[in-house]
């Protein structure tokens, strides 16, 4: 029952986000109606194409047997939003006891053990038909009848209830990803180099069948973002033999070397004192090196403690609507989850990570060619962490980034360099 639930939680914070949180009435946030047996049997027919089915064409193709499963996977994305919204209508109970019901039902057992082996395609292809024809029924919705039928082809397909649900988590991410990338302004790129995203997800999971769902988005963000690297790179920063210290007899860094490209993301990491932030104070020109040359691009910066980011006698949205117009700001705060309102506000009424993101819009909408990020995110919690490193990177097009962390995992995920001083 427990991933069963997941799921089922899964969906309902999916389609909140992507649809409104009152989806469940049959309409989205944008007035569109909602019909999810349509999704249902459109998305079967597509499975149909698994199959050299056509008398006429590619009679000795063989199955295909990957796409089928990630299908079938779509499939159940669209029949647990379709029984979500029925229990919600019908007033049956919550996603607790839907998850509970579909548990009880008999062809649960079936999926709730290990299964690797497919049924022919012509079975397959009947199990398929028997979920269309319940899904363009306009009888009474048969929930259980479908679920039930659903759970025959999840065997027929050669899955199971763990790889379902690991396949599962996995489109979710990816669909996740795909919204926070333009899929509905049509500007996310699907094929990958040469690849479906979907099979690039799959392929994920099947080399660490242990990657979390965090680090599986970071997984699909490092390689979404090398796509187009290749196409802006040029140089914004470059250090060369630096040396430097407080006093010449004690250096904290000799001959030191960084270049950093348009695209690029770079993290410096080190034990406190070791000289991490003096190299953002030497690329600002805050302080001199002893030898060495620096040149660097048009850059903003991110302090490690936002309060020091802001006067307090000022609100925040008198420090920040100087260096752009509205619709910049209003798509910045949307970007990163930052309510205007609380630009109305002095600094200290607002949380350490409300004020973090609210610094980062700052800089941002400075449009520097180089960030720099001294511990941007030590203030935020791991998902809204995330998500802010992702928006970041989403400008890499325009800019390059040079971050200072003790966070490893981060630094590996995000950086095509990590420098130890």
């Amino acid at each position: 029952m427990d991933k069963i639930l997941l799921m089922l939680q899964l969906q309902a914070q999916l389609n909140d986000a992507t649809n409104g949180e009152e989806w469940t009435k049959g309409t989205t946030k944008n007035g569109k109606t909602i019909n999810w047996k349509r999704c249902i049997y459109m998305e079967c027919a597509e499975m149909v194409d698994s199959f050299s089915w056509k008398h006429w064409k590619s009679i000795n193709q063989e199955p295909d047997w990957d796409n089928l499963q990630i299908e079938v996977v779509d499939v159940w994305h669209f029949i647990i939003s379709l029984a979500i919204e029925n229990y919600s209508l019908q007033m049956k109970g919550g996603i607790e006891d839907l998850a509970l019901n579909i548990s009880q039902l008999d062809s649960f057992s079936t999926i709730d053990r290990e299964n690797r082996l497919y049924a022919s395609q012509d079975e397959v292809i009947a199990k398929v038909e028997n979920i269309i024809r319940l899904s363009l029924s306009t009888d009474v919705l048969e929930l259980e009848k479908l679920v039930s039928e659903f759970f025959d082809l999840v065997i027929m397909s050669g899955l199971d209830l763990q790889t379902l649900y690991r396949l599962y988590v996995g489109k979710n991410i990816l669909n996740q990803f795909r919204q926070d990338n333009g899929y509905k302004d049509g500007t996310y790129i699907k094929i990958w180099d040469g690849e479906e995203d979907n099979v690039v997800m799959k392929r994920i999971w099947e080399n660490d069948a242990s990657i979390k769902p965090d680090a599986l988005f970071r997984e699909l963000s490092k390689l979404y973002l090398a796509l187009n690297k290749s196409s802006y790179l040029s140089t914004i920063s470059e250090i060369q033999n630096v040396s430097f210290g407080y006093t010449k007899e004690k250096l904290l860094f000799e001959n030191f070397n960084i270049t950093l490209k348009k695209g690029e993301v770079k993290a410096i990491v080190g034990a406190s004192g070791a000289g991490k932030s003096t190299v953002f104070e030497l690329i600002l020109e805050n302080i001199k090196p002893f030898s060495g040359t620096l040149k660097s691009s048009r850059c903003s910066q991110v302090f490690q403690d936002p309060y020091s980011s802001f006067h307090p006698s000022y609100t925040l949205l008198n420090q920040i609507e100087d260096v752009a117009s509205l619709d910049e700001l209003s798509s910045a705060l949307e970007s990163i989850n930052l309510d205007y309102a609380l630009l109305e506000k002095l600094p200290h009424e607002l949380s350490g990570g409300q004020l973090q993101r609210a610094s980062i819009v700052r800089a941002m909408l400075m449009k520097p060619e180089l960030l720099l990020l001294d511990e941007p995110t030590s203030a935020l919690d791991n998902v809204i962490q995330l998500e802010v490193m992702s928006t970041l990177m989403k400008n890499l097009d325009k800019m390059g980034i040079l971050l200072i962390t003790h966070d490893m995992e981060l630094a590996s995920w995000c950086a095509d360099e990590i420098i130890t001083i």
